[in-house]
């Protein structure tokens, strides 16, 4: 059920909204600033040490810590984005005025970073984990790999999330109808097959696809602290 709206005496329309989901969207907004900083807190110190000290950097294994921390990072930052973005909207009255899924995804800098960056720190995830696996189930081989197995796999992926984030301005840029609050959640800022089938759909395969491929990496090293003992 659409929420009710009125004309404003500039010409736009605006929900008609209750004192309560004002401050649910506070509350929201000041959650999202607050989140966003403390990941990009606590992830930009890894990328900044590895970038900075070679020895770290030929070490395939910090490369991939780093690249995660860095997606990581990243999705961090479009939540302090976002909750800037939208507290500065309430701010000015704009926040609940209705815009088009591709106003909330062009002007919304915070979507494009998380319509990149959502998939890719499950996607990295899921790298990491298979770099350990690799690394368990055949250590002689994963010796003889250089920095520069760990700079293609890394650059791969981060160049592929590229694709379907051009896929979604695509799709998004066909819906054109003012029908979505300025406020601009993810979901409200690309098309409802994108949000459910790909980036719904990819973190959660990729982060079960994690989960399933650490028991057999577990149960190695279990394995090989039995036999040290």
């Amino acid at each position: 059920m659409s929420s009710p709206t009125r004309n404003r005496s500039d010409g736009l329309v605006e929900m008609d909204v209750t004192p309560q989901q004002i401050f649910d969207l506070t509350f929201a907004s000041v959650i999202y600033t607050l989140e966003g900083g403390l990941i990009v807190l606590f992830s930009l110190p890894i990328v900044i040490v590895v970038a900075f000290f070679s020895s770290l950097r030929a070490q395939k294994e910090y490369v991939i810590y780093a690249a995660l921390s860095f997606a990581h990072g990243l999705y961090g930052l479009g939540y302090l984005i976002s909750g800037i973005y939208k507290l500065i909207l309430q701010a000015k009255g704009d926040a609940f005025v209705l815009v088009s899924r591709w106003d909330c995804f062009l002007v919304t800098p915070a979507n494009i970073i998380f319509t990149y960056s959502g998939p890719l720190t499950t996607i990295m995830e899921l790298v990491l984990t298979i770099d350990r696996f690799i690394a368990i189930s055949s250590p002689i081989r994963y010796y003889s790999f250089t920095n520069r197995y760990a700079f293609r796999l890394v650059g791969a992926v981060y160049a592929y999330q590229v694709i379907p984030l051009l896929v979604c301005a695509y799709m998004t840029s066909k819906m054109r109808v003012a029908d979505k609050p300025a406020y601009c959640y993810l979901s409200m800022a690309t098309t409802p097959d994108y949000y459910k089938y790909y980036f719904l759909l990819t973190r959660i395969v990729t982060a079960v696809a994690s989960i399933l491929l650490y028991i057999p990496v577990a149960i190695q090293i279990r394995r090989v602290s039995y036999c040290a003992i």
